[in-house]
């Protein structure tokens, strides 16, 4: 589970300001459906750029390994909690706590840290 909380600790942290508008997603709905299109596509070139430049230089290999499954035929992910980061300006950095679900034919793995 360490991998996971470090993917947590990691993910990109200038993400774009919310926008005030209902309806418009934010850089955290963004981001997290970039997730879910790499993780559907099984493509493990797109993670290191959903990665802060600070992170483990191995942590989007290893994210690959244990997200990216044979088969995969749909992925949520759901953001869970959202604080500010600390050290960044208001609204521009955030510490998130998030759910994946990945399904593979009749199988699904969720993935809570």
């Amino acid at each position: 589970m360490r991998w996971l909380l470090a993917l947590v600790a990691c993910l990109w942290v200038a993400i774009p300001r919310p926008t005030a508008a209902q309806g418009t997603p934010d850089g955290v709905s963004l981001l997290l459906g970039r997730l879910e299109r790499a993780l559907l596509a099984a493509d493990p070139s797109q993670l290191p750029a959903l990665l802060s430049p600070n992170a483990a230089p191995d942590l989007a290999e290893r994210l690959a390994t244990k997200l990216m499954l044979t088969g995969t035929t749909r992925v949520v992910a759901r953001e869970r909690e959202r604080a500010s980061l600390d050290g960044a300006l208001p609204g521009d950095g955030f510490r998130l706590v998030t759910e994946v679900m990945v399904e593979t034919g009749q199988a699904a793995h969720i993935v809570t840290p």
